[in-house]
């Protein structure tokens, strides 16, 4: 139990960090959005949020979209990153590293 612990902890902090990149560059996902709309429906001011420029706060809300969009692109299936802990968090590591069945 303490190894699924640790393991989530490590998760958590990796997730963190992916979200603490700066600014969006120009790729394909970000060139589809309308950033104007996406200001309006999260900081209600359709100046808020920019390709190049938004507030910390959005900033999670926004690598989560771009992350979905680019799954879209891929045609990957998605998995959002509350089931993605949850199943972690019900593998039995133990036995999955020793291959106990």
């Amino acid at each position: 139990m303490k190894k699924q612990e640790n393991l989530l902890k490590i998760l958590n902090f990796v997730l963190k960090m992916n979200n603490k990149t700066k600014k969006p560059s120009n790729k394909t996902e970000e060139k589809i959005i309308n950033w104007s709309e996406l200001s309006l429906e999260l900081a209600k001011n359709s100046d808020s949020i920019r390709q190049n420029r938004y507030p910390k706060k959005y900033e999670a809300r926004i690598q989560e979209l771009l992350y979905y969009i680019r799954c879209w692109e891929q045609k990957k299936t998605l998995i959002s990153p509350d089931d993605f802990k949850d199943r972690v968090s019900k593998i039995d590591l133990i036995s999955v590293i020793m291959g106990d069945k």
